[in-house]
């Protein structure tokens, strides 16, 4: 996700945000039409048990260091 981050970055792909959800980490821009993409990793072996029981959030995160910078909201299950 580091190396992927780098080269958008690299390409002058202007970078929205990077987030943490707990199962899986994003990293979200536009494409050339306005189109909003996401690539993500996943972080745990079986995600849908991991949601289960930790549930879902949204933290920015900065993917170079991979710490949570900021706290999001947790989703209403």
């Amino acid at each position: 996700m580091q190396a992927a981050y780098r080269e958008l970055r690299e390409l002058g792909v202007a970078v929205e945000s990077t987030i943490e959800h707990n199962v899986s980490r994003s990293v979200y821009f536009r494409d050339p039409d306005g189109n909003r993409v996401e690539l993500y990793c996943d972080m745990v072996a079986d995600g849908f048990e991991a949601m289960r029981t930790l549930g879902p959030r949204r933290d920015d995160l900065d993917i170079e260091t991979g710490e949570i910078v900021g706290r999001g909201k947790e989703y209403v299950r």
